[in-house]
């Protein structure tokens, strides 16, 4: 009678470390996919600015921010035309917020982080977010949003009161 409660015992207990284990594993591959998706992202970009490919950056876009976003070729072009050089550093650390929703089955995830890049002896900070998976509407996915800041753009933005009421 012991050694079958002793049995029982140890197969619930391997039943729930196994359980724990895969959660974690699952929680580990997720961020790990989510970090290749994004950096990948980041490589596609800096490689079609460099090149001077207004398709190429255009192509990573989402067709939703494409069609929101009627001036995106002008921002495009202004952006080709006042880009210094190719970046000597992209500091990206890895840190990503991510937004996610699930609804009758239907998923969607999107990733952001806010990185600098160091080019042409200057620093400025890049906005991304990369919406990676909409069952709801796939003309989201791709980049949905891209800001760049000087060093002193972003410090007076992320001290004013536009950065305090997007926190909140």
């Amino acid at each position: 009678m012991k050694r079958t409660h002793r049995t029982i015992a140890f197969i619930a207990l391997i039943t729930v470390i196994i359980s724990l284990m895969s959660c974690s594993l699952f929680s580990i591959f997720e961020k790990n996919r989510e970090d290749k998706l994004y950096r990948n992202a980041i490589d596609d970009f800096f490689t079609a600015l460099e090149a001077k490919n207004t398709d190429g950056i255009l192509s990573l876009f989402s067709k939703s921010a494409i069609e929101e976003d009627k001036n995106i070729q002008n921002s495009i072009n202004k952006l080709i035309e006042i880009y210094p050089d190719a970046p000597t550093q992209i500091l990206f650390d890895g840190l990503l917020h991510g937004s996610y929703s699930q609804t009758d089955g239907l998923y969607r995830a999107a990733i952001s982080s806010t990185f600098p890049v160091f080019c042409g002896g200057e620093y400025y900070w890049i906005y991304l977010e990369l919406v990676y998976e909409d069952d709801f509407c796939t003309d989201n996915i791709g980049i949905s949003r891209i800001e760049f800041y000087t060093a002193d753009e972003y410090c007076i933005y992320y001290h004013s009161d536009e950065y305090e009421a997007a926190q909140a």
